[in-house]
């Protein structure tokens, strides 16, 4: 909010996970360490920044503290959370939440020499 740092999600080891990088001096600190989550945005006074993480078979929107600390759950869903927008003053917010199904088949007396 500031325009002094970026939250960015990282995926390189050994430390994947959301950090903050200094637009001033290119320092960097982690705000999660071995969860891999994507920023979505700040809260408007810049001391949050939150986060989606996905935990199968749920996802965590998660408010992490921007300068260190224990990160707070915003709320939980079913499934994985794709795309996520807030309004700049975080109290509203859309997302796409998706769903894997399938289905298991089971061939009986199969006899793969009958083949037409």
């Amino acid at each position: 909010p500031d325009s002094k740092q970026v939250a960015v999600a990282w995926n390189r080891g050994p430390e994947r996970g959301v950090w903050v990088i200094s637009l001033v001096d290119s320092s960097a600190r982690a705000l999660t360490k071995g969860t891999y989550g994507h920023p979505v945005g700040w809260s408007s006074d810049g001391a949050w920044v939150y986060a989606a993480v996905s935990e199968p078979p749920r996802s965590l929107m998660l408010a992490l503290p921007a300068a260190g600390g224990n990160p707070q759950t915003v709320f939980t869903l079913s499934g994985e959370i794709g795309r996520v927008t807030m309004t700049p003053d975080g109290r509203k917010w859309v997302w796409d939440a998706g769903e894997t199904k399938s289905d298991v088949w089971l061939a009986e007396n199969f006899d793969p020499s009958r083949r037409k």
